[in-house]
């Protein structure tokens, strides 16, 4: 499913759409991200190269995946 958001929202900002104007693309996306685990981080990743405003959603994402982590003793 994420996947097909980071794709969804990859059209969108290359149609020229800001990174906040897709609102639910902009409030959940690094939790989708996150909860896909490590290869989430990468579509978020690619999406933060394109615009910085998601920048702080990556480090959010990445921090969720490193608790996940971390309670499962990795």
């Amino acid at each position: 499913m994420w996947d097909a958001l980071a794709a969804r929202y990859a059209t969108l900002l290359a149609s020229g759409y800001s990174a906040t104007a897709p609102g639910y693309l902009w409030r959940y996306a690094y939790r989708h991200a996150a909860a896909a685990g490590l290869p989430g981080l990468d579509p978020l990743r690619q999406l933060a190269t394109v615009t910085d405003e998601l920048r702080p959603d990556l480090a959010y994402a990445a921090l969720e995946v490193a608790d996940v982590a971390r309670t499962w003793g990795r």
